[in-house]
């Protein structure tokens, strides 16, 4: 499966909507082909965004996540301490849906920005072809709901 939006418009949605308030510094970074989104490394509540998709096709959206995870053997994986690089958590949100766009994300929080940008980095520079690239925020955002710890 491809995971990719069609839809210029929901890209352009998901882009605003992440957009968190004054505190929470972002920038782009070109890693291969793809851009990633970083925060603050100092940010206590990240999360980044690995996959969008959709809720039937979770397992095979969290089989890629977690053999990445496996096969890198860098982070710790478990409850989230804030303020603290490691453990992250892998975790399934709700979408706010567009027509025909995406109903999950698949992502990882992080207890610290710069954990997730590394995360969201190397995620990126394995699945090149991937699109959207990966994307870390800090805080919460209006898109997500109804997170479920994995």
């Amino acid at each position: 499966m491809k995971f990719s939006v069609k839809s210029r418009k929901f890209q352009l949605g998901v882009a605003a909507a992440f957009v968190v308030g004054a505190a929470a510094m972002v920038t782009t970074v070109k890693v291969a082909d793809a851009a990633v989104t970083e925060v603050n490394p100092a940010c206590s509540n990240a999360t980044a965004v690995l996959l969008v998709g959709t809720k039937e096709n979770a397992a095979e959206s969290w089989t890629r996540v977690k053999t990445f995870f496996e096969n890198k053997r860098v982070w710790v994986l478990g409850p989230v301490v804030q303020g603290s690089g490691s453990p992250s958590q892998l975790t399934q949100w709700d979408v706010a849906q567009y027509s025909g766009g995406p109903d999950a994300a698949f992502t990882v929080r992080c207890g610290a920005g710069g954990t997730c940008n590394e995360i969201a980095k190397l995620f990126g520079s394995e699945y090149k072809d991937m699109k959207p690239s990966p994307y870390v925020f800090c805080g919460d955002s209006v898109m997500f709901s109804n997170p479920v710890a994995q």
